[in-house]
């Protein structure tokens, strides 16, 4: 009964070492890059209000409504993601953010940033 508490603590010791040296430094790019993006939203407002025309009140709607959808689409993504394997969900994650960002070359106006910065998430 020792044995088996001492190897459990010895397995948790290591768990934690390999989370520690593996998989923590890379959460924490990924962390980077996350503030990253957010912030560089705001350096694009100052082109894209006068670019597109709109106000800033109107460019703060439209990266509001990204929470939007995030929120409605959330939930049913990670449902599917429990039946679907995750290397073929990412890689359709990875295609639909594609297709999203491609189309933003096409904005020429704020109805066409909000529409679609609702379906800008991981989520679809």
């Amino acid at each position: 009964m020792l044995d088996a508490v001492a190897t459990a603590g010895g397995l948790e010791r290591a768990v934690f070492r390999k989370f520690t040296f593996r998989l923590f430094p890379f959460m924490i790019l990924l962390r980077m890059v996350n503030f990253l993006d957010r912030v560089t939203i705001g350096y694009a407002a100052l082109t894209i209000n006068c670019d597109l025309g709109i106000s800033p009140s109107v460019f703060g709607l439209a990266a509001g409504v990204f929470f939007i959808g995030y929120v409605l689409c959330e939930i049913p993504s990670d449902i599917l993601l429990h039946k679907v394997a995750s290397d073929r969900w990412l890689c359709r994650i990875m295609v639909t953010w594609g297709l999203v960002f491609a189309g933003m070359a096409f904005v020429r106006g704020p109805v066409g940033r909000c529409q679609l910065n609702a379906f800008r998430n991981e989520s679809l």
